[in-house]
């Protein structure tokens, strides 16, 4: 569990940092704990990435652009390479 919460603080932090280059306002809604079903049984570290959600408005029109969704995908990768080089 404490490498999983280290991936995902990673994660978390790069999607911030690449989101608000361009969308400054960009919410942060923390890290949530939980035992989701679908990384039950998981014997590696792992993560749920819940970055925008289509039932907000806001978030829906942004979900629309290459630009944002490029940047998601962008925050994604750096905090899963700062995670692998912290561990190599």
């Amino acid at each position: 569990m404490p490498k999983s919460e280290r991936l995902a603080a990673l994660i978390h932090r790069g999607l911030l940092a690449s989101a608000r280059q361009h969308y400054p306002t960009v919410e942060d809604r923390g890290i949530r704990r939980a035992l989701f079903f679908v990384l039950a049984g998981v014997h590696v570290p792992s993560v749920l990435v819940e970055a925008s959600f289509m039932t907000n408005p806001t978030e829906a029109q942004l979900l629309k652009t290459r630009r944002y969704r490029q940047l998601l995908a962008e925050g994604v990768a750096e905090g899963m390479l700062s995670y692998l080089s912290e561990n190599e």
